[in-house]
């Protein structure tokens, strides 16, 4: 049974320049303790949407008028609960342009994984690297956004064709995704240098409380990957696990149309 599970969201879309990734790593023999601190630090609010609560957007339009202040007061809070809950907080931010590109030249999508699949998949690597400096025993549960269903079936072959256990999908009700939410929000503003990251601000500076593994992905880091991967890619139809020590066999992404 897991001891530890590790939320992550998205933040941004894959049409952008850069689309991101975040999320922390829990102690589930205690959940309630995080949830009841992190329900009293959004109150008023009920739930926790971080980009259409700062725009004022559907479901959050009656706080506007508190202003910009009160908001950034809401976050603050909430990140110092997931600064004292989380073992760990992560941020992987992929660029578009490189990724399109290598897509593009190597069939970067449809051999190793959509942007989506392989942010979900490089999650794993960094709760993995955690996890083993700290000598964390049992498997980390790896939760993410419950998504469109191709995202969510491509995560789950790549899951699969990498030999890893099946993650599990929530729906953005779940308070601990709320909070992986707010941790990809402020980090994709950040890494893109974005005015708007002044919002979010207050509630960075709790969370760099904690320790925090920012990965930026560009074509240097894809190159690398797909060299490595390449000697792998069985060009045939193989279920999953048939060989020891195929880590990446195309027939299990081949279903996706190309990212373009």
């Amino acid at each position: 049974m897991a001891l530890y599970t590790a939320y992550f969201d998205e933040s941004g879309h894959e049409n952008d320049t850069m689309f991101t990734f975040g999320g922390f790593a829990l102690n589930v023999e205690h959940p309630a303790a995080f949830e009841t601190e992190w329900l009293a630090a959004i109150a008023p609010l009920k739930e926790l949407h971080t980009t259409p609560f700062l725009r004022g957007g559907e479901g959050f339009k009656q706080w506007n008028s508190e202003g910009p202040d009160w908001k950034q007061e809401i976050l603050r809070r909430a990140a110092r609960v997931i600064a004292k809950h989380s073992f760990q907080t992560f941020s992987i931010t992929l660029d578009m342009n490189d990724f399109s590109a290598i897509s593009a030249e190597q069939n970067f999508d449809l051999k190793v994984a959509h942007p989506y699949a392989f942010c979900a998949r490089y999650s794993v690597v960094q709760v993995g690297h955690w996890s083993g400096r700290n000598s964390i025993p049992g498997r980390v549960k790896m939760v993410f956004e419950n998504r469109n269903k191709g995202d969510r079936l491509e995560v789950a072959r790549v899951f699969a064709r990498d030999h890893l256990d099946a993650p599990a999908f929530e729906g953005k009700n779940v308070l601990s995704l709320q909070a992986a939410d707010l941790i990809a929000v402020i980090y994709a503003r950040k890494n893109m240098k974005k005015d708007n990251f002044i919002q979010v601000q207050p509630a960075y500076a709790e969370l760099n409380q904690t320790l925090h593994t920012n990965d930026n992905v560009g074509r240097f880091d894809l190159r690398s990957i797909w060299n490595r991967v390449k000697p792998l890619i069985i060009e045939r139809p193989t279920p999953a696990g048939e060989t020891p020590g195929v880590y990446f066999e195309t027939n299990l992404t081949a279903k996706r149309k190309p990212f373009r």
